[in-house]
Protein backbone atom coordinates (compact mmCIF):
# COMPACT_ATOMS: atom_id res chain seq x y z
CA UNK A 1 0.00 0.00 0.00
CA UNK A 2 1.39 3.30 -0.95
CA UNK A 3 2.21 5.46 2.02
CA UNK A 4 0.83 8.80 0.68
CA UNK A 5 -2.19 7.43 0.80
CA UNK A 6 -2.35 5.68 3.69
CA UNK A 7 -5.15 6.60 6.29
CA UNK A 8 -4.87 4.44 9.25
CA UNK A 9 -2.74 1.94 10.70
CA UNK A 10 -4.13 0.65 14.28
CA UNK A 11 -1.67 -1.68 15.77
CA UNK A 12 -1.76 -4.65 18.47
CA UNK A 13 1.79 -5.05 18.97
CA UNK A 14 3.28 -7.62 20.74
CA UNK A 15 3.45 -6.65 23.83
CA UNK A 16 3.10 -8.37 27.28
CA UNK A 17 1.15 -10.96 25.16
CA UNK A 18 -1.56 -8.73 25.03
CA UNK A 19 -1.45 -8.16 21.43
CA UNK A 20 -1.60 -9.95 17.82
CA UNK A 21 -3.25 -8.26 15.15
CA UNK A 22 -2.27 -4.75 13.11
CA UNK A 23 -5.03 -3.47 10.22
CA UNK A 24 -3.72 -0.55 8.06
CA UNK A 25 -6.18 0.73 5.32
CA UNK A 26 -6.14 3.59 2.98
CA UNK A 27 -8.68 6.28 1.16
CA UNK A 28 -10.06 5.11 -2.55
CA UNK A 29 -12.29 2.27 -2.05
CA UNK A 30 -16.13 2.12 -3.43
CA UNK A 31 -17.85 2.47 0.37
CA UNK A 32 -14.57 5.18 1.63
CA UNK A 33 -15.21 8.22 3.27
CA UNK A 34 -14.18 10.58 5.89
CA UNK A 35 -16.86 12.36 8.67
CA UNK A 36 -15.60 15.36 10.22
CA UNK A 37 -17.53 16.62 13.24
CA UNK A 38 -17.99 19.81 14.82
CA UNK A 39 -19.84 21.05 17.80
CA UNK A 40 -21.70 23.55 17.84
CA UNK A 41 -21.59 26.77 21.13
CA UNK A 42 -22.12 24.12 24.20
CA UNK A 43 -25.25 21.78 22.48
CA UNK A 44 -24.79 18.46 20.85
CA UNK A 45 -25.80 20.19 17.93
CA UNK A 46 -23.32 20.52 15.51
CA UNK A 47 -22.08 20.16 11.49
CA UNK A 48 -20.64 17.30 9.91
CA UNK A 49 -18.64 17.08 6.50
CA UNK A 50 -18.92 13.64 4.58
CA UNK A 51 -16.18 13.20 1.96
CA UNK A 52 -15.50 11.16 -0.42
CA UNK A 53 -12.64 9.34 -2.01
CA UNK A 54 -12.94 11.23 -5.11
CA UNK A 55 -12.91 14.39 -3.48
CA UNK A 56 -16.98 15.25 -3.38
CA UNK A 57 -18.09 16.88 0.01
CA UNK A 58 -21.50 17.29 1.48
CA UNK A 59 -21.95 19.07 4.76
CA UNK A 60 -25.20 18.78 7.08
CA UNK A 61 -26.25 19.78 10.52
CA UNK A 62 -27.00 17.54 13.26
CA UNK A 63 -29.42 18.08 15.45
CA UNK A 64 -29.44 14.88 16.96
CA UNK A 65 -25.45 14.77 17.77
CA UNK A 66 -22.58 12.69 16.47
CA UNK A 67 -23.39 9.75 18.37
CA UNK A 68 -26.62 9.11 17.18
CA UNK A 69 -25.82 9.83 13.89
CA UNK A 70 -22.42 6.84 14.05
CA UNK A 71 -25.17 4.96 15.48
CA UNK A 72 -27.68 5.31 12.93
CA UNK A 73 -24.57 4.58 10.10
CA UNK A 74 -23.24 1.26 12.03
CA UNK A 75 -27.29 0.54 12.04
CA UNK A 76 -27.71 0.74 8.38
CA UNK A 77 -24.51 -2.00 7.31
CA UNK A 78 -25.47 -4.95 6.43
CA UNK A 79 -22.97 -7.62 7.14
CA UNK A 80 -22.57 -11.26 5.98
CA UNK A 81 -21.52 -13.03 9.05
CA UNK A 82 -20.73 -16.14 6.79
CA UNK A 83 -18.09 -14.41 4.56
CA UNK A 84 -15.74 -14.18 7.88
CA UNK A 85 -16.33 -17.34 9.34
CA UNK A 86 -12.99 -19.01 9.88
CA UNK A 87 -11.06 -15.18 10.34
CA UNK A 88 -9.35 -15.20 13.86
CA UNK A 89 -10.00 -11.46 14.14
CA UNK A 90 -13.48 -9.48 14.58
CA UNK A 91 -12.75 -6.28 12.76
CA UNK A 92 -13.70 -6.96 9.30
CA UNK A 93 -14.03 -3.39 8.07
CA UNK A 94 -16.25 -0.66 9.37
CA UNK A 95 -15.76 2.68 11.16
CA UNK A 96 -12.41 3.72 12.69
CA UNK A 97 -11.33 7.47 13.93
CA UNK A 98 -11.83 9.03 17.36
CA UNK A 99 -13.85 10.92 19.89
CA UNK A 100 -13.16 14.10 21.03
CA UNK A 101 -13.59 15.18 25.07
CA UNK A 102 -15.85 17.90 23.99
CA UNK A 103 -18.46 14.92 23.10
CA UNK A 104 -19.48 14.84 26.94
CA UNK A 105 -22.18 16.78 26.30
CA UNK A 106 -24.00 14.30 24.02
CA UNK A 107 -23.78 11.93 27.50
CA UNK A 108 -25.54 14.18 29.95
CA UNK A 109 -22.41 16.53 30.56
CA UNK A 110 -23.92 20.01 32.02
CA UNK A 111 -21.50 22.18 29.92
CA UNK A 112 -18.20 21.96 27.64
CA UNK A 113 -16.36 25.04 28.47
CA UNK A 114 -13.27 23.58 27.00
CA UNK A 115 -13.28 24.43 22.98
CA UNK A 116 -11.07 22.11 20.80
CA UNK A 117 -9.15 23.62 17.94
CA UNK A 118 -9.36 19.66 16.24
CA UNK A 119 -12.93 17.99 15.14
CA UNK A 120 -14.71 16.99 17.86
CA UNK A 121 -14.94 13.81 15.85
CA UNK A 122 -13.22 12.27 12.89
CA UNK A 123 -14.05 8.63 11.27
CA UNK A 124 -13.26 7.34 8.30
CA UNK A 125 -15.57 4.49 6.64
CA UNK A 126 -12.35 1.35 5.95
CA UNK A 127 -13.81 -0.49 3.08
CA UNK A 128 -10.50 -2.17 1.86
CA UNK A 129 -7.94 -3.26 4.83
CA UNK A 130 -4.73 -5.74 5.10
CA UNK A 131 -4.06 -7.63 8.87
CA UNK A 132 -0.96 -8.95 10.17
CA UNK A 133 -1.06 -11.76 12.46
CA UNK A 134 1.70 -10.98 14.41
CA UNK A 135 1.77 -14.45 16.28
CA UNK A 136 2.42 -16.16 12.90
CA UNK A 137 3.29 -13.45 10.00
CA UNK A 138 -0.05 -14.26 8.14
CA UNK A 139 -1.46 -11.26 6.13
CA UNK A 140 -5.11 -11.02 4.88
CA UNK A 141 -6.04 -8.60 2.66
CA UNK A 142 -9.91 -7.74 3.14
CA UNK A 143 -12.46 -5.99 0.77
CA UNK A 144 -16.40 -4.91 1.50
CA UNK A 145 -16.87 -4.53 -1.85
CA UNK A 146 -13.97 -5.11 -4.87
CA UNK A 147 -16.49 -3.91 -7.68
CA UNK A 148 -14.35 -5.05 -10.08
CA UNK A 149 -13.20 -8.00 -9.76
CA UNK A 150 -16.25 -11.02 -11.04
CA UNK A 151 -16.15 -14.62 -11.30
CA UNK A 152 -14.96 -16.29 -14.69
CA UNK A 153 -16.08 -19.81 -12.87
CA UNK A 154 -12.61 -20.88 -12.61
CA UNK A 155 -12.04 -19.19 -8.90
CA UNK A 156 -10.26 -16.47 -10.56
CA UNK A 157 -11.33 -12.56 -10.77
CA UNK A 158 -10.53 -9.88 -12.67
CA UNK A 159 -12.12 -7.57 -15.04
CA UNK A 160 -11.01 -6.21 -18.50
CA UNK A 161 -11.71 -2.64 -17.82
CA UNK A 162 -10.36 -2.14 -14.47
CA UNK A 163 -8.27 -3.58 -11.67
CA UNK A 164 -9.47 -5.36 -8.88
CA UNK A 165 -8.08 -4.00 -5.21
CA UNK A 166 -7.66 -7.77 -3.89
CA UNK A 167 -5.78 -8.78 -7.12
CA UNK A 168 -3.44 -5.24 -7.44
CA UNK A 169 -3.24 -5.58 -3.24
CA UNK A 170 -1.83 -9.27 -3.54
CA UNK A 171 0.82 -8.69 -6.60
CA UNK A 172 1.87 -5.95 -4.54
CA UNK A 173 1.97 -8.35 -1.56
CA UNK A 174 3.94 -10.66 -3.74
CA UNK A 175 6.08 -8.58 -5.23
CA UNK A 176 7.38 -7.70 -1.64
CA UNK A 177 11.21 -9.24 -0.77
CA UNK A 178 11.59 -10.00 2.75
CA UNK A 179 12.11 -6.95 4.74
CA UNK A 180 13.75 -6.54 8.00
CA UNK A 181 11.34 -7.46 11.35
CA UNK A 182 11.34 -3.61 12.52
CA UNK A 183 11.00 -0.84 9.81
CA UNK A 184 13.73 1.64 8.78
CA UNK A 185 13.42 5.06 10.22
CA UNK A 186 15.24 8.00 8.42
CA UNK A 187 16.09 10.28 11.52
CA UNK A 188 16.62 12.97 8.60
CA UNK A 189 13.07 12.81 6.80
CA UNK A 190 11.28 13.23 10.63
CA UNK A 191 11.31 17.17 10.46
CA UNK A 192 12.15 20.07 8.09
CA UNK A 193 15.56 21.15 7.11
CA UNK A 194 15.15 24.28 9.34
CA UNK A 195 17.07 23.96 12.93
CA UNK A 196 13.85 22.89 14.82
CA UNK A 197 16.08 23.14 18.26
CA UNK A 198 15.56 26.93 18.47
CA UNK A 199 12.00 26.26 19.57
CA UNK A 200 11.51 24.52 22.97
CA UNK A 201 8.38 23.15 24.63
CA UNK A 202 6.36 25.25 26.55
CA UNK A 203 4.36 24.06 29.42
CA UNK A 204 1.26 25.66 29.89
CA UNK A 205 1.04 25.92 33.45
CA UNK A 206 3.43 27.62 35.63
CA UNK A 207 5.59 25.97 38.22
CA UNK A 208 3.95 28.07 40.96
CA UNK A 209 0.45 27.10 39.23
CA UNK A 210 1.67 23.04 39.33
CA UNK A 211 2.65 22.84 43.08
CA UNK A 212 -1.23 24.52 43.55
CA UNK A 213 -2.52 21.67 42.08
CA UNK A 214 -0.38 19.25 43.37
CA UNK A 215 -1.85 20.30 46.71
CA UNK A 216 -5.21 20.47 45.62
CA UNK A 217 -4.77 16.94 45.04
CA UNK A 218 -3.74 16.01 48.37
CA UNK A 219 -6.42 18.17 49.71
CA UNK A 220 -9.22 16.35 47.63
CA UNK A 221 -7.09 12.66 48.72
CA UNK A 222 -7.48 14.11 52.31
CA UNK A 223 -10.71 14.89 52.71
CA UNK A 224 -11.93 11.48 51.11
CA UNK A 225 -13.43 13.49 48.22
CA UNK A 226 -10.82 10.72 46.11
CA UNK A 227 -9.10 8.28 46.53
CA UNK A 228 -6.45 8.78 43.64
CA UNK A 229 -5.88 11.67 40.56
CA UNK A 230 -4.30 11.89 37.48
CA UNK A 231 -2.92 15.41 37.66
CA UNK A 232 -1.57 16.48 34.18
CA UNK A 233 -0.27 18.93 32.14
CA UNK A 234 0.20 19.82 28.20
CA UNK A 235 3.60 20.82 26.94
CA UNK A 236 3.73 22.57 23.26
CA UNK A 237 6.25 22.70 20.48
CA UNK A 238 5.93 25.12 17.67
CA UNK A 239 7.64 23.24 14.55
CA UNK A 240 7.86 24.19 10.82
CA UNK A 241 7.12 20.73 9.25
CA UNK A 242 6.74 17.66 9.57
CA UNK A 243 6.86 13.90 8.26
CA UNK A 244 3.57 12.07 10.53
CA UNK A 245 4.41 8.76 9.51
CA UNK A 246 8.14 8.83 10.08
CA UNK A 247 7.30 10.13 13.81
CA UNK A 248 4.68 7.31 14.14
CA UNK A 249 7.37 5.20 12.76
CA UNK A 250 10.07 6.11 15.12
CA UNK A 251 7.35 5.85 18.35
CA UNK A 252 6.26 2.53 17.29
CA UNK A 253 10.35 1.54 17.43
CA UNK A 254 11.01 3.25 20.64
CA UNK A 255 7.70 2.74 22.81
CA UNK A 256 5.42 -0.26 21.36
CA UNK A 257 2.11 -0.50 23.33
CA UNK A 258 -0.49 -2.86 22.73
CA UNK A 259 -2.60 -0.32 21.83
CA UNK A 260 -1.09 2.21 19.10
CA UNK A 261 -2.44 3.67 16.16
CA UNK A 262 -1.99 6.43 13.61
CA UNK A 263 -4.43 8.22 11.87
CA UNK A 264 -4.01 10.57 8.92
CA UNK A 265 -6.77 13.58 8.32
CA UNK A 266 -5.47 15.60 5.69
CA UNK A 267 -8.21 17.05 4.59
CA UNK A 268 -7.90 18.87 8.07
CA UNK A 269 -4.45 18.59 8.58
CA UNK A 270 -4.42 16.44 11.47
CA UNK A 271 -2.41 13.63 12.32
CA UNK A 272 -2.96 11.00 15.16
CA UNK A 273 -0.21 9.02 16.84
CA UNK A 274 -1.04 7.28 19.66
CA UNK A 275 0.78 4.89 21.75
CA UNK A 276 -0.90 3.60 24.57
CA UNK A 277 -0.40 0.57 27.49
CA UNK A 278 -4.13 0.72 28.05
CA UNK A 279 -8.01 -0.02 26.58
CA UNK A 280 -10.75 1.95 27.62
CA UNK A 281 -13.47 -0.18 26.02
CA UNK A 282 -13.85 -2.86 23.86
CA UNK A 283 -17.56 -4.02 23.03
CA UNK A 284 -17.47 -7.49 21.20
CA UNK A 285 -20.33 -9.09 19.77
CA UNK A 286 -21.68 -11.17 21.97
CA UNK A 287 -22.62 -8.04 23.86
CA UNK A 288 -19.29 -8.14 26.22
CA UNK A 289 -17.96 -4.86 27.57
CA UNK A 290 -14.21 -5.17 28.79
CA UNK A 291 -11.58 -2.96 30.36
CA UNK A 292 -8.54 -2.97 30.67
CA UNK A 293 -7.07 0.17 32.68
CA UNK A 294 -3.82 0.10 34.50
CA UNK A 295 -4.09 3.04 36.83
CA UNK A 296 -6.15 1.88 40.14
CA UNK A 297 -6.27 -1.40 39.57
CA UNK A 298 -5.05 -4.35 41.65
CA UNK A 299 -5.40 -7.93 41.55
CA UNK A 300 -8.29 -10.12 42.34
CA UNK A 301 -8.00 -12.00 46.09
CA UNK A 302 -8.94 -15.79 45.74
CA UNK A 303 -11.86 -14.88 48.48
CA UNK A 304 -14.58 -12.25 48.71
CA UNK A 305 -12.55 -11.33 51.93
CA UNK A 306 -9.43 -10.95 50.24
CA UNK A 307 -11.32 -8.66 47.41
CA UNK A 308 -12.55 -6.57 50.24
CA UNK A 309 -9.34 -6.17 51.99
CA UNK A 310 -6.98 -5.49 48.60
CA UNK A 311 -9.62 -2.97 47.45
CA UNK A 312 -8.91 -1.05 51.15
CA UNK A 313 -5.48 -0.68 50.21
CA UNK A 314 -6.21 0.61 46.82
CA UNK A 315 -8.41 2.85 48.39
CA UNK A 316 -6.32 4.57 50.70
CA UNK A 317 -3.38 4.37 48.66
CA UNK A 318 -2.10 7.69 46.71
CA UNK A 319 -0.45 6.80 43.20
CA UNK A 320 1.36 9.15 41.07
CA UNK A 321 1.80 8.33 37.55
CA UNK A 322 2.83 9.50 34.75
CA UNK A 323 0.85 8.25 31.85
CA UNK A 324 1.41 7.39 28.11
CA UNK A 325 -1.52 9.31 26.32
CA UNK A 326 -2.28 9.70 22.42
CA UNK A 327 -1.05 13.57 20.98
CA UNK A 328 -2.02 15.47 18.03
CA UNK A 329 -0.01 16.71 15.35
CA UNK A 330 -0.61 19.93 13.73
CA UNK A 331 1.22 20.51 10.53
CA UNK A 332 2.18 24.60 10.06
CA UNK A 333 3.21 25.37 6.40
Amino acid sequence: MDHRHLRFWKERLTVLNRARFSFMGGKGGPLWKQMTFHLSNQSSEGNITIRRADGSAVKNTLKDGFLEFLHKEIQSIQNNEEDFQGLPFEFHGGFVGYLGYGLKVECDASSNKAKSSTPDACFFFADNLVVIDHNNGDVYILSLYDEYSSNNGNGIYGNATHTSWLLETEKRLLRMVAMAPTLPINRNSLVGSRDVNKHSFVVEKSKDQYIKDVQSCLDFIRDGESYELCLTTRMRRRIENINALQLYLKLRKQNPAPYAAWFNFSSVNLSICCSSPERFLRLDRNAILEAKPIKGTIARGRTPEEDECLRLQLKYRQVYEICTLPFSIHHFF
